[in-house]
């Protein structure tokens, strides 16, 4: 990139997008620029901002690469400034998410085990009711209201699982 300084006094000229002329900042005289080069100055400055505009990691990178490359404009080095900070702002953010999730995979985790012990002590309780029932029905120690009541109980679970599984299966074809 071509430098832009001063022919009289050799310091850096401040330059501002869109304007054909650019003071010294040692000396104040007033130069003016080739229309080419500021024509080339404003499209890089455009193309920055279009990227910033994104707001994603990528563009604000691009960005920031192309607000450093002319950090000699006036508001290129601010606001290649402003891209560094919202990329860091993003990766906080990142992070702070990804910690948020694994605390929740734990949290999820103890809850699953919970659940499974749970599931299996409910499993085991309900395989010793069915073993006390056989044996108090081969005993013939089992009252008939008793034999009613397990056989409604069975039929009733046997139509909801068959009527979850119809609705269910309903369910995931629309």
């Amino acid at each position: 990139m071509k430098r832009f300084i001063c022919p009289v006094c050799g310091g850096k000229l401040e330059i501002r997008i869109g304007v054909d002329v650019a003071a010294c900042e040692s000396c104040g005289r007033i130069e003016t620029l080739d229309a080419q080069d500021v024509e080339k100055l404003s499209e890089i400055f455009r193309s920055a901002e279009r990227a910033a505009r994104q707001n994603t990691a990528d563009g604000l990178m691009e960005a920031e690469g192309l607000f450093r490359t002319i950090d000699f404009v006036g508001e290129a080095k601010k606001r290649a400034e402003q891209c560094e900070l919202r990329l860091a702002g993003m990766r906080k953010e990142r992070l702070r998410r990804a910690e948020s999730e694994r605390i929740g995979d734990k949290r999820n985790t103890r809850i699953g085990v919970i659940l499974l012990i749970l599931t299996a002590l409910l499993a085991a309780a309900a395989l010793a009711g069915i073993v006390y029932l056989i044996v108090r029905f081969a005993q013939g120690t089992l009252s008939k209201g008793a034999v009613i009541t397990i056989l409604a109980v069975a039929l009733a679970a046997i139509v909801v699982s068959v009527l979850g599984r119809l609705f269910a299966g309903r369910g995931s074809d629309t």
